[in-house]
This record gives structure tokens, C-alpha cells and sequence, in this order.
């Protein structure tokens, strides 16, 4: 029988509040102005914008290259999806700076803007590399939400029988860092929509974890499995 060693780990293990922060104000403006001249794609549950794309993207799918649903048939990395759309420096000029003052603080690819309908639930799944949010919308009744039956958190307050628990990010500016190698979900229960601002670490990829869209849909390669 195989038996896994639990590692005991702290709620900063999971997810953490940076002392980064912006004015939310601002981004809700420019967020609320794209979603209206910009069609989000995708499912109900994860609608989204991309803010980046790769250096030979066509200008007609700029907005929506490397997203899921909708992204280009071929093999990529996050470190090829670096290139922040122009289009936000003439006319979301506070995004273009978040998003390029992000950059100079981490090693970031893909940038998108991500919106969870109503009463929709994420996919229980986890990512690759580290992410960091700013919550732009984020309703009491929305949260991300981390499985812990695979983990042994350091909390008095979390039963060892627990399945999980959840974060709810205020809507303050503030840039949170996401540790997606543990598995989690996000959550809306609210009437209205969760919109997050994400960037994803441009981490180095090897050949079995890149990702690939070969049927409009996203996949990971990994022949190890």
C-alpha cells in the first residue's frame, strides 16, 4: 500500500496578500470601459480578455489569443506570451501601467482579464506556476476556494477532517499571489459577477508541461501520466 506523507503547511502556503497595490478605482474604470468595447470569450464559469499575446499574434485575435475556447492550434509557452496589447497604452493608459509595473516586478506571461458569471463555479483543478490576482469585482458570496484533503494546514481553526477552505479577496487594489500547484477552484455564490485581473509567472517550461490547444480546447502534454 502507498501511503503519502502529509506536510504540514501554512495558509501563506496557499495564497498570500503582497504589499503591492493599486488604485482600484482606476482599474475598475478602465476594466468596465474594456468590457464594453472588448467581447470576453469563453465559458460562462471563466469568460476572459487577453492582455498579452505572443510577438507574431494577428492584430484581429490580439484580445483573445491563448485563451481557452478560443486560442491558436499550436504549441506554446507562457514565455512567449509576454507582449502587452498596445491598444491599452492609448486608450487604458492605468492598465497599461499595472500591467507593465507587474512585469518589472516579476517574471509574468500571460495577463488576462477573467470573468466569473453569477452563481458559476471554476473547475477543481490546479496550475503549473505561481499567479497573482487583483480582484476588480468580488462579490461577499465569491471566494477561492483550496482542497485540503491532499494537505495538513497549521491551523487551529481548520478541522483535520476538513475538505477545504476558502479566501474571499476584498476589492482594495491589493495584488494576492496564488500557489496553484495545490488544487482549488473559484467560487461565486453571489448574484453578481467575480472579475480578477491575472497574471501568470512566465515559469520555464519543459517539453511535457507545455500546453497545447488542439481542439479549442486547453490541455496539458504530459507523457509521464
Amino acid at each position: 500500500m502507498l501511503y503519502i506523507k502529509k506536510i504540514p503547511m501554512k495558509t501563506t502556503d496557499f495564497i498570500k496578500r503582497l504589499d503591492i497595490n493599486y488604485d482600484i478605482h482606476a482599474l475598475n474604470s478602465e476594466c468596465k470601459k474594456l468590457r464594453n468595447n472588448v467581447n470576453a470569450q469563453g465559458p460562462l464559469w471563466a469568460k476572459q480578455i487577453a492582455l498579452t499575446h505572443t510577438s507574431d499574434c494577428p492584430t484581429n485575435n490580439k484580445w483573445h489569443q491563448c485563451i481557452r475556447k478560443v486560442a491558436d492550434k499550436k504549441l506554446i509557452t507562457e514565455k512567449e506570451i509576454t507582449v502587452i496589447n498596445n491598444e491599452l497604452k492609448d486608450n487604458y493608459s492605468y492598465l497599461w501601467y499595472v500591467c507593465n509595473d507587474m512585469k518589472s516586478k516579476f517574471d509574468i506571461g500571460r495577463i488576462r482579464l477573467s470573468i466569473g458569471m453569477n452563481k458559476s463555479v471554476y473547475p477543481m483543478h490546479r496550475d503549473w506556476e505561481t499567479r497573482w490576482m487583483i480582484p476588480i469585482e468580488s462579490p461577499f458570496n465569491s471566494f477561492i476556494y483550496f482542497r485540503l484533503n491532499e494537505n495538513s494546514v497549521l491551523d487551529e481553526n481548520i478541522l483535520d477532517s476538513a475538505h477545504g477552505f476558502g479566501f474571499h479577496m476584498p476589492v482594495d487594489g491589493s495584488v494576492y499571489e496564488i500557489f496553484g500547484a495545490n488544487m482549488h477552484t473559484g467560487i461565486n455564490c453571489d448574484e453578481e459577477q467575480r472579475i480578477h485581473l491575472i497574471f501568470n509567472a512566465a515559469y520555464k517550461q519543459e517539453k511535457e508541461d507545455m500546453f497545447i490547444w488542439p481542439d479549442d480546447r486547453y490541455e496539458f502534454i504530459n507523457p509521464k501520466k
